[in-house]
């Protein structure tokens, strides 16, 4: 009988722990080519955008957005976000969590529209992380020595020591 309970209770232990997804958006080592910003991983508990906005006075700028992509709930990995325009070295930008909320499978948050597709909310708070695009001439991820093509940028994720460039559930930048 004990030998029964202590399996039952493993068995729900370790369903429990793959069910749910943790809202995160990985920003360290995002690289930046041109008008696309890669991310390492992304998770979503229920599935909807990565989308990209411009930052003015520390904030994203909002309900504009100048680029997203759909993304399943789960975990994602090499997560590619075209902006509508090429994403300037030095510059920070954010990167926010969206759901999908109208059940029509498009991006529909903007002006005039902010009732649909709303960010995805962690403890009252926006899924957002900052990342700083940076020239590189050498992708540190590669190796050393190892040259990045002609136009690449490497972004910067880091946030604070305590962070590490992961927005997990409820954190958001300071």
């Amino acid at each position: 009988m004990n030998k029964l309970l202590m399996t039952t209770a493993a068995t729900l232990l370790a369903l429990g722990s793959t069910a749910v997804a943790e809202n995160m958006i990985d920003t360290a080592g995002v690289t930046v080519e041109g008008k696309t910003a890669t991310f390492a991983k992304v998770s979503s508990a229920n599935g909807g955008y990565l989308v990209l906005h411009e930052v003015k006075d520390g904030a994203p700028v909002v309900p504009g957005s100048i680029g997203h992509v759909a993304i399943p709930a789960g975990e994602s990995t090499d997560v590619s976000v075209e902006a509508d325009m090429d994403l300037a070295a030095d510059t920070e930008y954010m990167v926010m969590l969206h759901d999908e909320t109208n059940g029509n499978d498009t991006y529909d948050f903007g002006e005039g529209s902010t009732d649909v597709d709303t960010p995805t909310m962690a403890d009252g708070k926006p899924v957002v992380m900052p990342f700083t695009a940076t020239m590189a001439s050498m992708d540190s991820s590669a190796g050393a020595g190892a040259m990045m093509d002609a136009g690449g940028m490497k972004a910067d994720g880091a946030m604070d020591s305590n962070m590490s460039g992961d927005a997990a559930t409820g954190q958001t930048p300071n």
